[in-house]
């Protein structure tokens, strides 16, 4: 635009000077030819008249003027016709060494053969394809191949273009014919651009998957004498298409398969995922969840805790391995343990991300295996190994509160005689009844522990005075099943001693211990126990 503008103004500054030197011109000659008297005179060199002379000069004056102008139009055509060819030359090197493949149609032939569908009357392209499929082979046969570029060759596997030019039918297959009609139905529409896929034929006859984008060129739009065809291979991207999904599918199956219990749940705690192994442990359908968040299935106990890990989540924060307990929809406590991470999009948090193992089972195991290990096997009750356990926490609580202990040192009467009498397996089962029976004439909060082979010893938390009032209870229902004989035929009866340690006392809960032991053998010689 500034190179024609520059011309431009150079063509108006010869002009004016070329008009400019023709006026000086043809006034001096008439200021030569001049006389006084106010006629001209012939000019006898010549012989020619001055004012013929004048017009002469004049003539020649313009023929010059002209002859310059047209020298300056010589020039600057010339330069133009440079400039033109440069611009082809370019032009040709763009197309022929553009990476993406091209090729430069002519559909004159087809544009005519549109023109006559209309003055046939046909408005509806797609219609009229349908009731004329054939009409698709003759418009490929319309289309004349102008030129390809390299990169079309290299595409479709040939080394020379004259293997292309005579035709697309050498590289259309039927899904190409099935695009090319497309392709029809959009430009006999009056669009200018059309795109999609489509799948060529290599020379080979190998199917080549291709990106399609057809461009009429400006001012062709009526004649459609120049179409550019792009054609490039998504051969890679297909391939990386097909990884893709393929990857996915493994994840999936994955996931689907899994196990683990996965969850995915977004910033306000709703669920947006859960793999099929979280609906089977916990029960709840994919229309339960539409109407749950994730503390709706988080157990009670457990609520404050997991809030304060999923804030932490949210923020990034590595919080380890998680174990806590969900709610089934039929009520179960599912134990569970795992990890949860935190997904970001552009530095914001989207989601968060769970695997949990459902570990009821090995929960239900360390369980079994406490209260194994606390528990006396054969009666049930606590056995001597917990003693210092629950002396501690105890004596912790009652400091606390200012509550006294009460102890019951218990020995079962005449024990070895039963063992000799009856058998040692009597003599179990006579220790169970004992220790049932002690569990059931106690407080919950109390505690019941075998202390020995055929002694027991109860703890009672937070007593005030009642400690004699568990004796007399307890001796009274052992009176009552030795009514019943349910064992054997040979009365049971029990020694107890008691004893309590207060707040403050200058003795420990063990010296109180052994004060109660020791008036349980004084009762077991005949003696009376004291209350304290």
């Amino acid at each position: 635009m500034r190179r024609t503008e520059h011309g431009a103004k150079q063509r108006f500054g010869v002009y004016a000077l070329l008009f400019s030197i023709t006026y000086w011109l043809v006034d001096a000659v008439i200021d030569t030819l001049w006389v006084y008297e106010g006629r001209f005179i012939d000019l006898l060199i010549l012989h020619v008249p001055a004012h013929e002379l004048y017009v002469r000069l004049f003539v020649a004056a313009c023929f010059l003027v002209f002859a310059a102008v047209a020298a300056v139009n010589r020039q600057q055509q010339s330069r133009l016709l440079a400039n033109l060819h440069e611009s082809h030359l370019r032009l040709e090197s763009l197309f022929e060494d553009s990476p993406l493949p091209m090729w430069e149609d002519d559909w004159s032939q087809i544009a005519e053969r549109f023109r006559e569908l209309r003055a046939e009357g046909v408005s509806d392209l797609r219609s009229y394809f349908d009731e004329h499929p054939e009409e698709i082979d003759r418009c490929i046969r319309r289309v004349r191949i102008v030129d390809v570029n390299r990169a079309t060759l290299e595409l479709h596997g040939v080394r020379e273009k004259h293997q292309l030019m005579h035709g697309l039918d050498s590289v259309f297959t039927n899904h190409a014919k099935d695009t090319f009609r497309e392709e029809l139905i959009a430009i006999g529409s009056g669009k200018t651009r059309f795109r999609a896929e489509t799948v060529h034929r290599t020379a080979s006859g190998e199917r080549q998957e291709i990106d399609l984008t057809v461009l009429v060129a400006p001012g062709y739009e009526e004649s459609l004498g120049r179409v550019i065809v792009c054609t490039q291979s998504i051969a890679e991207r297909r391939a990386a298409e097909r990884a893709l999904v393929e990857r996915d599918d493994l994840y999936r199956d994955l996931f689907e398969h899994a196990s683990d219990l996965i969850q995915s749940v977004a910033p306000d705690a709703t669920f947006r995922y859960v793999n099929p192994a979280w609906h089977q442990t916990l029960g709840y359908s994919l229309a339960d969840l539409d109407h749950l968040n994730l503390f709706d299935v988080i157990h009670p106990d457990e609520q404050e805790h997991c809030r304060e890990m999923f804030r932490q989540v949210l923020q990034c924060l590595d919080v380890g391995v998680i174990t806590t307990r969900f709610v089934a929809k039929d009520g179960r406590i599912i134990d569970v343990e795992g990890s949860v991470n935190c997904r970001l999009e552009e530095g914001a948090p989207v989601s968060t991300r769970g695997v949990f193992r459902n570990i009821t089972e090995r929960k239900e195991y360390e369980r079994q295996l406490t209260y194994m290990a606390r528990h006396d096997s054969l009666t049930g009750v606590f056995n001597r190994h917990s003693m210092t356990e629950i002396f501690d926490r105890e004596e912790k609580r009652a400091r606390r509160y200012n509550h006294p202990i009460g102890l019951l040192m218990i020995d079962v009467d005449r024990f070895k005689e039963i063992n000799d009498r009856f058998g040692h397996h009597r003599g179990d089962e006579v220790l169970k009844v004992i220790g049932k029976l002690l569990q059931y004439e106690v407080r919950d909060t109390d505690y019941v522990i075998r202390y020995g082979g055929d002694e027991f010893l109860i703890v009672l938390p937070e007593t005030n005075g009642e400690t004699e009032n568990v004796r007399a209870r307890i001796q009274h229902a052992v009176d009552q099943r030795n009514e019943t004989n349910e064992l054997i035929d040979f009365p049971v009866s029990l020694s107890i001693g008691i004893a309590h340690w207060n707040v403050g006392e200058a003795s420990s809960i063990e010296e109180i211990l052994r004060l109660a032991d020791q008036r349980m053998y004084q009762v077991k010689r005949g003696g009376h126990s004291p209350a304290s």
